[in-house]
């Protein structure tokens, strides 16, 4: 609903019958539908430039005071993973949702999922479990990553329960840790090690 036509028939709809067919209610019903289909116009497009997908400049700094992270944070954050990351409109967009994802989740393992795949886009992302190691969340990703690359993966890491590690598994030629803020730690390991995390 929204255009004229869709109120007029809603209104007409509604009208008891010994109303219908009157000159002066229905001059009055297309009024009051214009006015409404105006009204629903205004709303939508309202809504349209303060959601997080189309909003721009200050309407996205708004939805930051909503979320909890002002640009500067952001831009905080990002370092984290590339000091000359530029904190523009699309970028800020990014981590919105990413705060938004860690604001509201379970920190279920598809919860973590959807937080590391907005960063995460290059190749699948391989979730597994290992009995020897209890609450830990295997990620395998069949992609060698660059150190930047591994760096994003500790901000999406914030998306976890208390208690829980993240481990990353990459291919790559060396075998080396780091522990992650979080707790989270990403290893680069051999081929021949993904087959076991998997």
């Amino acid at each position: 609903m929204g255009s004229r036509d869709d109120y007029m028939d809603k209104l007409n709809g509604d009208m008891p019958e010994q109303f219908v067919g009157k000159p002066n209610i229905e001059a009055f019903n297309a009024a009051l539908a214009a006015q409404l289909s105006e009204l629903y116009e205004f709303y939508s497009q309202l809504l349209s430039l303060h959601s997080t997908n189309d909003a721009e400049g200050a309407q996205l700094d708004n939805i930051g005071g909503i979320v909890a992270l002002s640009r500067a944070d952001a831009l905080a954050v990002a370092q984290l993973a590339d000091k000359h990351v530029p904190m523009d409109d699309e970028t800020y967009r990014l981590y919105l949702t990413w705060k938004k994802n860690l604001n509201t989740s379970e920190c279920t393992h598809k919860d973590v999922y959807r937080a590391l795949k907005m960063f995460w886009d290059k190749t699948p992302l391989y979730y597994s479990e290992d009995p020897e190691q209890p609450a830990t969340m295997i990620y395998t990703v069949p992609r060698a990553a660059s150190e930047h690359e591994m760096a994003v993966f500790r901000i999406a890491s914030m998306v976890k329960a208390a208690g829980v590690s993240l481990h990353f598994v990459f291919p790559g030629d060396s075998h080396s840790s780091n522990d992650y803020t979080g707790g989270a730690i990403c290893e680069a390991v051999r081929e021949r090690h993904i087959e076991s995390a998997g």
